[in-house]
C-alpha cells in the first residue's frame, strides 16, 4: 500500500523530494490499509505536514553529518578511539567541514520559502474563486453595463483579506440597489429586448420587475414613467 500512497502523493506534491514523500507515505502506510481509501487519506495531507516531515528529515541529516564529524575530528568510531596505522595522516583540521551545517540550512530555508510560495498561492487562487462567486451572484440584478464596469474593478482591485472584499462588495450592491430603484421608478427592466437596443418598459417587464415597480410607487408616489402624473386613487 505504501507504493500507492507514494504515488498518490508525488501527483498532490509535485516538485517535492521523493525522500520526503517517501517519510510520509511509510507513516501513512500503518493505517492505510484499503487501496480505495488511498485518496482520501492523500487528500488530507497538506503543504503543513509536507514541511514538517522536511523538518525532521532535514534535522535527522544534520544530527547524522554532525556525529560523523565528530567523530572524525577526534579520530572516533561508534564512541571509541580509533588505532591510527603507522604513517596515517594525522586529524582534520578543525572547522575542516565547518560549512556544512551552514549549507543545509540554507538549502532547508530555500525549500521551505518555495513551499510557503506554493501555498500562498493556491490559497491566493482559491480565495479569487470564492470571491469571484459572490461577485457574480450580486450582479445578477445590475444592468449588463454596471456589470462591466464593476467587474473591471473586481478585476483591477487587489484586496487584502475577505473582510476588505467584503466592505467593498457591500459598497457595491449599495450602488446597483439605487441604480434598480432608479430604472424600476423609470418603468424600465434592467435588459433590452433581445435584438433591440429598446429598454423594457413597465407594460413589458416581467411580474417580479412590475412588482418592484408598484413598490416603488408606493413608497415614493413617484409615476411608472417620468411626465406622465401619479394616478389618485
Amino acid at each position: 500500500m505504501k507504493k500507492e500512497i507514494f504515488e498518490a502523493l508525488k501527483t498532490k506534491f509535485p516538485g517535492v523530494q521523493d525522500a520526503i514523500l517517501d517519510r510520509i507515505a511509510t507513516k501513512m502506510a500503518k493505517t492505510v490499509t484499503k487501496e480505495e481509501d488511498v485518496t482520501t487519506s492523500v487528500e488530507g495531507v497538506t503543504f503543513q505536514n509536507v514541511l514538517e516531515s522536511y523538518g525532521d528529515h532535514r534535522a535527522t541529516e544534520s544530527q547524522v553529518s554532525a556525529v560523523t564529524n565528530y567523530e572524525k575530528k577526534h579520530g572516533l568510531k561508534d564512541g571509541a578511539k580509533v588505532q591510527k596505522e603507522p604513517g596515517a595522516g594525522g586529524d582534520s583540521e578543525p572547522g575542516e567541514s565547518g560549512g556544512q551545517p551552514k549549507d543545509q540550512d540554507s538549502e532547508l530555508a530555500k525549500t521551505v520559502k518555495g513551499l510557503q510560495e506554493k501555498i500562498e498561492k493556491l490559497e491566493g487562487e482559491k480565495a479569487t474563486e470564492g470571491r469571484l462567486q459572490k461577485f457574480t451572484k450580486s450582479m445578477e440584478k445590475a444592468p449588463e453595463k454596471i456589470r462591466d464596469r464593476y467587474r473591471k474593478d473586481f478585476n483591477r482591485l487587489n484586496f487584502k483579506d475577505d473582510a476588505e472584499f467584503d466592505e467593498w462588495l457591500k459598497d457595491v450592491d449599495t450602488d446597483v440597489d439605487a441604480i434598480a430603484a432608479e430604472y424600476s421608478s423609470k418603468g424600465v427592466a434592467f435588459q433590452p429586448p433581445k435584438g433591440t437596443n429598446k429598454p423594457v418598459t413597465q407594460e413589458q417587464a416581467s411580474p417580479e420587475v412590475k412588482a418592484r415597480i408598484e413598490s416603488r410607487k408606493a413608497e415614493t408616489g413617484a409615476p411608472a414613467i417620468q411626465g406622465l402624473p401619479t394616478q389618485k386613487v
